[in-house]
């Protein structure tokens, strides 16, 4: 969870290269991670790489296909592709 807080924290300070070198980091040791792939989609997002944004987005939303519907961090990720306009 380090280095996803710290990814985060580096995107809400627009360090996006620090911030895509946690997110590389934690897929080193969890390449599904759907908190890091939703992470490296809002990080790709803001630098306005909008289809790896995509990219990161759908693989996070396929791991929580059939997460509980409140879960926070797989709600603000449909929320965002609801926005992007992403079908599955």
């Amino acid at each position: 969870w380090m280095r996803l807080s710290a990814a985060e924290l580096s995107r809400l300070m627009e360090n996006y290269e620090d911030a895509l070198g946690f997110i590389e980091r934690l897929f080193k040791l969890e390449p599904l991670s759907p908190e890091g792939h939703y992470e490296a989609a809002r990080i790709y997002h803001a630098r306005g790489e909008t289809q790896k944004a995509v990219d990161h987005l759908k693989k996070a939303l396929h791991v929580w296909e059939d997460a509980d519907p409140e879960h926070r961090r797989a709600k603000r990720a449909r929320e965002m592709a609801e926005q992007l306009r992403i079908t599955s």
